[in-house]
């Protein structure tokens, strides 16, 4: 498997399964860890030799097919290969791997999609809304002991109800502050690290997943309304200098382009706009080929686009 790989690679992979086993942070190098933590646990958490190489083997098939998709496994299809390249693309960390894997290794395929999507919101909830690194592996952690704990994917996937004291003192491992995530998107995002995958999250949820989403290598974050247009231009009579201000970042404001930004043809008015800078950048990618149908950006339009958008993220 290393020489499959790639050593580093494989260390990479390793560090995966050494999560699955010691649900905590790793304070040591990865043999360190094995040593100590894993093999020097008591009782041990695994054994040296055969227990060892059939673990790693089972782990290798579930990278493999759950999120390499050598070969995608019978019974997931386009959504969910479609989400793990949007997650991989544009998460901050890899930390959300490990629960996928043991999933899929204690699992299979059973309700995977519908745990993937519980776990990419729950890590990107807690990206966006600034807890630590620390905090967020601690997150990921839980849903491994959720995971080992359960025995059935139902009981993993188990919610309480919002009104229930006991969830609120007892928060189950998927939950985060809805409201106040939210609330962050509804302010300027431009600037900030998660504006992409935001973006590239909604591509997802408008494509109907007939095919493989197939992601540009350029990806960039464009303004419609631009951020420096001329006082002759249509843009400075449909917008006054305080509805700029408010617009500008904001996510009714924002689109994803496949290919590096043209700063002089992204101030254009917004007919030519469309006709030469977004039509033929925007072809893989159906929440920005919905600019294209409409037929001017005023203020009316920018706010109906950013309700629209928060409600669909918010659904």
């Amino acid at each position: 498997i290393e020489g499959e790989m790639g050593r580093d690679e494989f260390d990479r992979f390793l560090s995966f399964v050494r999560t699955i086993y010691v649900k905590d942070k790793a304070r040591e190098g990865l043999l360190k860890e094995f040593d100590e933590r894993i093999y020097g646990a008591k009782p041990p958490l695994l054994t040296l030799g055969s227990a060892t190489f059939k673990v790693v083997q089972d782990y290798k098939t579930a990278y493999d097919e759950a999120i390499l998709f050598n070969p995608l496994p019978s019974g997931l299809g386009n959504e969910y290969r479609n989400l793990i390249a949007v997650m991989q693309r544009t998460l901050p960390a890899t930390d959300w791997i490990p629960a996928v894997l043991q999933w899929y290794r204690k699992f299979k395929t059973n309700e995977l999609l519908t745990f993937l999507r519980k776990l990419d919101n729950k890590f990107s909830a807690d990206w966006i809304l600034q807890l630590t690194p620390t905090q967020r592996i601690q997150n990921m952690n839980d849903v491994l002991k959720k995971i080992e704990q359960s025995d059935s994917p139902a009981e993993v996937l188990a919610t309480s109800p919002s009104n229930d004291l006991d969830a609120l003192l007892n928060p189950g491992v998927f939950d985060y502050d809805k409201k106040a995530l939210i609330d962050v998107l509804r302010t300027d995002i431009y600037s900030r690290r998660f504006a992409k995958y935001v973006l590239l999250r909604l591509e997802y949820q408008y494509f109907n997943h007939s095919s493989v989403l197939n992601l540009p290598d350029e990806l960039s974050v464009e303004h419609i309304l631009p951020q420096a247009p001329a006082v002759t231009s249509q843009w400075v009579a449909n917008f006054t200098g305080p509805d700029r201000l408010l617009w500008l970042h904001k996510l009714g404001n924002l689109m994803m382009l496949s290919r590096r930004k043209n700063a002089s043809l992204g101030n254009l008015d917004f007919a030519d706009k469309k006709r030469r800078y977004f039509e033929k950048n925007v072809e893989t990618l159906p929440n920005s080929v919905r600019v294209l149908s409409l037929p001017a950006f005023t203020t009316a339009a920018v706010q109906n686009r950013h309700d629209e958008l928060l409600a669909k993220l918010e659904a």
